[in-house]
């Protein structure tokens, strides 16, 4: 499967409270349009198939993260917001464009897994949770307002 999406990491914020939830599947997809929100301990996680609001978003929340997976280009971008800031973009198996030092986490890109399964694991790894809890969140679609 490839993953073409972005994943948000906001420490220390909150998802407004929501009855409409859907699940992994139906926020990653492309179908959907807009980004979701899940709430994961003090922290909200965010999803983006469209992969283009969230980096709108995410730059005034500190310490906040951003990670596209881009499979079918076999694309992938981590960037972290705050200071110091970081960019790093992996493209056709090898880094492109690197901004900043690079973050503690992201020794877990360069152990030769699959990258966008790396990619996957870094963001999990950053916001401190599994994949399969990842998986399993349930998402809150975003609207204009939220």
């Amino acid at each position: 499967m490839s993953m073409n999406f972005a994943l948000g990491f906001a420490p220390d914020t909150t998802v407004p409270s929501t009855t409409d939830t859907v699940s992994f599947n139906e926020a990653a997809s492309s179908m959907s349009g807009q980004p979701a929100a899940a709430q994961y301990g003090p922290h909200t996680l965010l999803i983006d198939p469209t992969m283009q609001m969230l980096e709108y978003s995410l730059p005034g929340i500190p310490d906040a993260l951003l990670v596209t997976l881009a499979g079918v280009a076999d694309t992938y971008v981590v960037q972290a917001f705050g200071n110091p800031g970081r960019l790093r973009v992996f493209s056709e198996g090898a880094v492109i464009e690197e901004q900043g030092d690079p973050l503690p986490t992201e020794s877990i890109l360069s152990m030769g897994a699959d990258p966008e399964d790396a990619h996957l694991d870094f963001f999990c790894q950053a916001a401190g949770i599994t994949p399969e809890a990842l998986f399993a969140l349930r998402w809150s679609p975003l609207t204009a307002q939220g």
